[in-house]
């Protein structure tokens, strides 16, 4: 008898212990299943629902009307939070995963992660949760937003606050701002300002950032006054570099987006110049006229992309106006503007009307970009050939997915956020309307969807495999054309990823090319690299040797 009492406990001691380790996976589970609908407008898709597990809330997400799309609402905060407000804060990890920041654009921000492994978006943690724990919230205190893209840097997701914006001396009565980080092995979100001096690390409200990942250093820049940040990771010690010396007194806006070149100057805009300026350690700021911008209503970058092998970035203003900065070469080109004649996709200003953008997202191939517009009677995800110049509507935002039924959704974010398997992600929400609504997070898969909406042929798969001393890569469909092909070979000695371009010819269904011609090493691997374009990798992607 007391064995067998012993055997059950046992087994239900076991069994106890792989429930835990269940809700421990991605942070939860779907115990609780409250109807996440209790507090979002009732313009939300009534049957999305979201977890909530251990305090950590989750949402598991909802398929979209097309092959290759999916939304997920970001859930409400173990405190209270419901973010109404995503500001360009969208960014990926190298495993895929895809990390977004939400808002109530008012008393706090957090940072979300959609886990690849699980396709759950999870909450990762909050501004004030951090800063409580660092004891670095001070009564009163308030995260209004999160402004900047989520950026990767050796297993931390970082992030930096801003809690005032408007073009005045308002934000003296602002604390200031924090860096934040998210340690993905430790499952922590930490309040990086509480070991500098007074608990912040500026004044201002940090509204870009990027990261010189050769140093080690985070760079942010300010607003309403344009200091430029230097965050030494390693020293964990913010510098204030200071103001542009020939910029003019008062306060404006400055750019969402910053860039380096390979020499680790760093270029951004602010207001008062339409044109590039920048700053190079060692040297300081710098005006470069030569490098104009054309936008009308707005003279700053608002968004970036870089090519996957990180040689060139594409860049655009609010308007739609696309310039092409060489990392390399250091040169400045306009490619041209996106825009369209659907009059309803427009915004109206007194001066006129303007096509807004605050999305942008480049195909692996670097051939087209994708985006929304912003602030109009009707919003659409489009399509620009960096080739041609042409724009192309490719669907109504609301033909996507059921969750987007609300005219308070008028503004779309996100730039350099794709994934391993070829998609791009976007936020969706509605900045400065009456009526809050929950940020969404849209992940579309343009090759599936533009086969879905007719305007390519046939889904082209693209496989790897290997045959003697040579890599066989072949597609499915139709061969009556050459197909471009990206490999990616990751070196297992340094983890250094190199980009390689092969050719199946047009009459050939594959093509067989030498280890030795694509520089192939003992225990590298090979991948085939979704080009967003106009073909998926298939179901046998990888060859590891």
């Amino acid at each position: 008898m007391k064995k067998r009492k012993a055997c059950i406990l046992f087994f239900l001691a076991c069994a106890l212990s792989l429930f835990m380790a269940s809700c421990a996976l991605g942070n939860g589970s779907d115990t609780d299943n409250r109807a996440f609908t209790d507090d979002i407008s009732s313009n939300d898709i009534s049957s999305h629902r979201c977890s909530l597990d251990i305090g950590t809330p989750n949402d598991p997400g909802v398929n979209g009307n097309y092959p290759g799309v999916k939304t997920w609402l970001m859930p409400i905060t173990p405190n209270g939070l419901r973010c109404t407000h995503n500001n360009y804060s969208i960014g990926g990890s190298p495993n895929g995963d895809i990390y977004a920041s939400g808002s109530d654009y008012a008393t706090n921000s957090a940072l979300y992660k959609l886990d690849h492994r699980t396709d759950i978006l999870w909450y990762v943690g909050d501004a004030k949760s951090a800063s409580e724990r660092a004891g670095n919230w001070l009564p009163g205190e308030t995260v209004e937003k999160f402004h900047c893209r989520p950026i990767y840097y050796k297993g931390r997701i970082y992030l930096a606050s801003a809690d005032y914006s408007p073009e005045d001396a308002g934000y003296l009565e602002q604390r200031g701002f924090h860096w934040y980080a998210y340690d993905i092995k430790d499952n922590n979100f930490i309040d990086l300002s509480a070991s500098e001096p007074e608990g912040i690390s500026g004044r201002v409200s940090i509204m870009a950032t990027e990261i010189d990942e050769d140093n080690g250093i985070l760079y942010g820049i300010g607003q309403p006054v344009p200091y430029l940040y230097a965050y030494n990771i390693a020293k964990k010690v913010t510098t204030n570099l200071g103001v542009p010396p020939f910029a003019p007194e008062g306060y404006y806006t400055c750019s969402r987006y910053l860039w380096l070149d390979k020499y680790q100057a760093v270029y951004f805009t602010i207001k008062p110049f339409n044109y590039i300026c920048s700053y190079t350690p060692g040297r300081g700021f710098d005006q470069i006229p030569e490098w104009p911008t054309l936008n009308q209503f707005s003279t700053n970058i608002r968004n970036g992309v870089w090519s996957i092998d990180k040689k060139y970035h594409f860049l655009a203003d609010y308007e739609g106006h696309v310039y092409k900065f060489s990392v390399d070469d250091i040169t400045w080109d306009y490619i041209g503007q996106a825009s369209t004649t659907e009059s309803d996709h427009y915004k109206h200003f007194p001066l006129g009307d303007a096509f807004r953008i605050r999305s942008m997202s480049l195909s692996a191939d670097g051939r087209k970009i994708y985006f929304l517009n912003d602030e109009a009677a009707r919003y659409s995800l489009f399509e620009f050939d960096v080739e041609t110049q042409a724009t192309i509507r490719l669907c109504y935002r609301e033909e996507l997915d059921g969750i987007y039924q609300n005219t308070n959704y008028n503004d779309h974010a996100g730039h350099n956020a794709w994934d391993l398997d070829g998609n791009f992600y976007f936020s969706s929400f509605g900045y400065n309307m009456p009526e809050k609504v929950t940020v969404t997070l849209t992940r579309v898969n343009p090759v599936k969807l533009k086969v879905a909406l007719g305007l390519l042929p046939e889904l082209v798969k693209v496989n790897i495999g290997a045959l003697g001393n040579k890599v066989v890569i072949s597609r499915t469909g139709s061969t009556s054309q050459a197909q471009e092909v990206i490999l990616s070979i990751e070196s297992k000695y340094n983890n250094k990823i190199v980009y390689k371009k092969v050719i199946i010819p047009a009459g050939s269904s594959s093509v067989k090319i030498s280890i030795k011609e694509l520089s192939i090493n003992k225990k590298d691997k090979v991948k085939v690299v979704p080009n967003g374009n106009n073909y998926i990798a298939g179901e046998h992607d990888e060859l590891n040797f």
